[in-house]
């Protein structure tokens, strides 16, 4: 079989020549290349093809195909995205070998792409239960029991196929989180992509999901450095699990591992981090070193004026509220004259009107009046530590969403 496919290659090599000035051969020779994988072949006869004005509509949409087939298994994905988007999409045609792809728009982070993709097919068209399954976790948003069965049944048959492990990642990451840690468990995901992690051609892939599927912010943040620390941010993979890695070190808190991260990440830092909440974050970061002199105190209290006066949402007020308070503990603690200077009570007096002032507004969208006039009432008399309460538990029992 060897040989043959060797003999038969060789014969697609001269066929090349003779029939360079044919088009009809030409399309015969591209799905002959395709057959026999030769990729890079069809790469550079579908350019020769696409620039011939007698190429007719129908033969272009055939050499498209396989062309964005070609640049697919060939890893070029930057190019896929280009010539999908710049020459498909204008045609308004629903692209006849979707599974050919759409991993590789889920690989590097193509929502549109893979969008217009799946949309695209026509409902009645007969397509495989990976492309039907990915489709109604795309127009649903968040599966159910049932759609989360079904990617079961089929990760039983495919087991082997890193796009249905994918497909079932993301699945459960989309899931209530009931339905999520129940589904994680269930297919023993952790388990299996730490398999992965240890095989060099899944060791990003395989990290990211390590990240994101993990139950708690700790553990996303010890699954990060432990799977991802140095990875190249060029990914899309390592991309998303860094945006999860410092999105879980705000949650919990960790300034000092963020403040470190802006002098040896930087780009990470700059990755994962909104342009509008990079300020906040590094003056949050910077503020946990505490001063030791006078003119170190005065540095550091202007430093709180300038965090004070950046436009935060109701959740970064949380994390001003609560740094402060910690931080300010600590200073008690080390340097007790300085934590009873005037300069940082009136500090303490602007975080705190700041941190009501949002607590106030939050109330206001709150439909239970009996429970917000409870709230209100404590709010006018509450100190540091019991506004934060208010703010992080009291205001989210409520159910409100307005942060």
């Amino acid at each position: 079989m060897g040989e043959l496919k060797a003999v038969t290659a060789e014969a697609l090599g001269m066929a090349v020549g003779r029939f360079l000035e044919n088009t009809p051969a030409l399309l015969h020779l591209l799905g002959a290349a395709f057959s026999l994988r030769r990729f890079s072949t069809i790469v550079a006869l579908s350019e020769v093809l696409l620039r011939r004005p007698e190429t007719a509509s129908e033969q272009k949409e055939r050499v498209l195909t396989l062309l964005l087939g070609a640049l697919a298994e060939l890893d070029r994905f930057d190019e896929v995205a280009t010539v999908y988007r710049e020459r498909w999409m204008p045609l308004a045609l629903p692209f006849p070998q979707p599974e050919w792809l759409l991993y590789a728009f889920q690989r590097h982070g193509e929502t549109s792409l893979e969008r217009h993709l799946l949309e695209s097919v026509d409902d009645g068209a007969e397509i495989s239960a990976w492309i039907r399954l990915r489709r109604d976790l795309l127009r649903k948003g968040a599966p159910d029991g049932s759609d989360l069965e079904g990617w079961e049944a089929l990760y039983g048959e495919r087991g082997k196929d890193e796009r249905v492990l994918v497909g079932i990642s993301e699945a459960v990451l989309r899931s209530a989180p009931l339905l999520r840690e129940e589904w994680r468990e269930r297919l023993g995901l952790l388990a299996r992509w730490r398999a992965l992690a240890d095989i060099d051609r899944y060791r990003l892939l395989a990290g990211s999901y390590l990240v994101l599927l993990q139950p708690t912010d700790a553990e996303r943040i010890e699954a990060f450095e432990r799977f991802l620390d140095g990875a190249p941010l060029g990914q899309q993979p390592v991309r998303r699990a860094a945006r999860a890695y410092v999105a879980a070190l705000r949650r919990i808190r960790r300034w000092d591992r963020l403040r470190d991260l802006t002098r040896s990440c930087p780009d990470l830092f700059n990755l994962a981090c909104p342009f509008k909440e990079r300020e906040l974050a590094r003056l949050l970061g910077r503020l946990i070193d505490l001063p030791v002199d006078e003119p170190g105190f005065r540095l550091w209290c202007s430093g709180w004026e300038r965090l004070l006066s950046l436009p935060l949402s109701g959740r970064e007020v949380s994390e001003v509220l609560g740094h402060f308070i910690l931080l300010r503990r600590e200073l008690e603690r080390r340097e007790p004259e300085m934590a009873e200077d005037d300069l940082l009570a009136d500090i303490q007096l602007q975080v705190l009107r700041r941190a009501k002032a949002e607590a106030e507004r939050r109330l206001a969208w709150s439909g239970d009046l009996q429970a917000r006039e409870t709230l209100r009432s404590r709010l006018r008399t509450a100190r540091l530590e019991a506004t934060l309460r208010i703010l992080e538990e009291d205001l989210d029992s409520l159910g409100d969403d307005h942060v």
